[in-house]
Parts: C-alpha cells; structure tokens; sequence
C-alpha cells in the first residue's frame, strides 16, 4: 500500500495531478502560472502576417509557379503600390485644377476662347473621369474612353473661372458672360461661332449644321438622317447614315465632316468622295456608278470606234452583268469594256461574267429579275 501512495504521489506526477492530499504542505511542489511571450510590435505583426500569406500563397495546389511568383510580387510590393496610387490621385486633383483654370484658345490672335473644334467660353467637366476639357474631342484625343455629351453637368467659366451647372449664361453676378451664341440643352452643346447656323433635330437626337428642319434640311423617316431640302426625292436606303464611311471607316451619324448621299442612296464624307472619284466613279458599297458618267461612256465609244480587236478574237462575245440597270445582256468580247446592250441604259458598268464564240449555243438573254444586296 505504501509502494502504492509513494508512486501515486510522486514529484513526476504533481505537475499533473497537483499535490498528493498524503503529503505535508511544506513537500509539495509549487507550481509556477505559465509565462506568456510579449506581444508582437506593429511591425513585427505585418511581417508575420506577411509571411503567413506567402506561405499560402506557396502552398497552393491550384496556382503555377509563375502565377505564385507574381502573386507574392503582387504582395511584397502592396504597400509600395499604394502609396504610390494615392500620390497619383492627389497629382491627378492638382492637375485637373491647374486645367480647369487655364484658358485654351480657337484663336489666340483673336482672343477667341474655345479649342481648335469649337468657338466657347468655358470648359466642361466630364463626368466620366472628373477631368476638365474644352470639348469632347479634346478629351477623346487624350483618354481612353468616349466623352458621353449628354451626362455633362456642370462647366467652368474661362473668364471668372465659376464652376456652375450648365447653362447658355454664367451665374456669376459680376460675370454673366455668354459661352456659346448657341445652346442645345438636350445635347448639352455650346457653340460661340456667329457664322455657323445650328439646329436641333429631335429625330436625329443631335445638334445638326444648318438653318433649321423645312428650312433647308428635312428629316427623312426612312433613311433616318437629316438630309438637304433639294434631295426631297432621293433613293432611301434605310439607317444609311449609321453606319461607317466606307473610305475612311469613321462612324458617320455623329460626325462632325460634312457627309454627302449619293445617287444609289448610299453615302459618305465628302472629303472621302473627292479623293476617292480621282480613280474610281463606281459606289465601293453597291458598284453602281457615282454620277452622271454620259460623258465618260461617250468617250469610250470614240475610242473604242478607232480600235479593233485581234482577228482570232472577232468571233468572240460576252455575257455581262450591268451594275446599273442590274440586267444581263450579250456584247461583242473586248479585253476592257463592255458595253450593256440596253438602250435605256448603255452602260460601261458592268462585269464579264463569261465569254463564248458566237458558233456556241447560248441561251437568249434578255431583261431578268435581279436581287441586289446594296
């Protein structure tokens, strides 16, 4: 029994069971409270934590090795990163107020406020990026997005420098200078041009260049677009004008270049048509001819009158298709033009679509139906 309690109480065991009740109080052991670790400093804390993500990071059974190496580059330069972003936010506030206050000139000999685009006095905020331009095609030319006109809400005066909501007016008492002599407050658009005549067309949604609708324009329904009053009777091919011009491939709806239709009812800029009918008089859309090509036509008949063809080829014709007219016909063979045999027509636009010997059979080819895709 003795054996029993001296085992029982042993010193290896009172760490566990604490001191044996058969013990005198002065042989039990003492037991100290556990001493815990100081706490970590802040910066040893973030290290700590640094380091703990890491090791995830490491660990990771779904990333590659490179994506781990960018990820703790990502981490390890996080701080860095930051400091840098805001410092960049606060230059970028600097910069936006040391733009909004300079003044920006359509003609500085003249004094006249505005951008190389537009004639006005003040500068408009975009609502996009909280940056101050002139206009929307100031800010396109420099950022990386579109300048939504019709969110543009507040403006800053160039003369007294008054940032106010958007108006025709500046609302400083001791301003009250005009910024444009016309405002659209759909199109949130001023414009300080006394030799522009502008109106609003409801339809189109946009601020167009002329006198007004019935005036010297029209809106056609049809093609949806604002046309000049002489082309009241055109060809309308529908929502022509949204679309891109098929030269220089810029949207041509909103353009600002003065855009023309042509006679199939297609159209494009007019900058486009005078450098592109230097070598060519056929819509690159349709193929139909640009004009009236009477005169040309008449001067290939002269010299096709003043040359022959080789004998071995007299016996030769041509089945051809007319862009014109959309009709087939039959003609003698020549290697460069071919003339549409149709009287109301008479045509050099068109296209080989087989020769033959006049020996050959060949099936009469008189008017047929055609689908055109223009």
């Amino acid at each position: 029994m003795n054996s029993h309690l001296s085992i029982y109480c042993s010193p290896e065991l009172h760490a566990q069971a604490g001191p044996c009740p058969e013990q005198s109080s002065d042989q039990r052991l003492e037991i100290r409270p556990t001493t815990l670790p100081a706490p970590l400093s802040g910066a040893e804390a973030t290290q700590a934590l640094l380091k703990a993500k890491i090791r995830e990071i490491q660990s990771s059974p779904v990333l590659t090795p490179k994506q781990k190496a960018e990820s703790v580059q990502n981490l390890m330069m996080k701080d860095w990163n930051d400091a840098k972003s805001k410092a960049g936010v606060i230059k970028t506030e600097c910069n936006a107020e040391v733009e909004r206050k300079r003044l920006s000139y359509h003609d500085e000999a003249k004094t006249i406020l505005g951008c190389s685009h537009y004639q006005r006095k003040c500068k408009l905020l975009g609502k996009c990026c909280g940056k101050w331009y002139s206009c929307r095609f100031c800010h396109d030319d420099n950022e990386d997005h579109a300048f939504d006109r019709y969110a543009t809400e507040s403006v800053s005066c160039m003369k007294c420098d008054t940032v106010q909501p958007i108006s025709k007016t500046c609302m400083n008492e001791d301003c009250r200078c005009e910024f444009g002599r016309y405002y659209c407050d759909v199109c949130k658009f001023i414009d300080d041009d006394h030799n522009k005549d502008i109106y609003h067309c409801d339809k189109c949604k946009i601020c167009r260049i002329g006198k007004g609708l019935d005036i010297d324009y029209f809106h056609c329904d049809r093609c949806n677009a604002c046309m000049s009053i002489t082309l009241k009777k055109h060809k309308c091919v529908e929502r022509s004008l949204e679309s891109d011009c098929p030269i220089c491939h810029a949207y041509m709806f909103t353009s600002t270049t003065p855009v023309m239709f042509l006679p199939c009812g297609h159209c494009m800029h007019v900058s486009c048509y005078e450098e592109y009918t230097l070598t060519n008089y056929i819509c690159p859309l349709c193929s139909k001819s640009l004009g009236d090509m009477e005169l040309y036509f008449a001067s290939i008949d002269e010299l096709l009158e003043r040359e022959h063809m080789p004998a071995e080829y007299q016996d030769y014709k041509s089945l051809i298709y007319c862009s014109d007219c959309e009709r087939k016909s039959t003609t003698k063979f020549h290697f460069v033009y071919h003339k549409c045999q149709y009287e109301d027509c008479m045509s050099y636009n068109t296209k080989l679509l087989r020769q033959f010997k006049d020996s050959e059979d060949q099936v009469a080819c008189g008017p047929v139906s055609q689908t055109h895709t223009l």
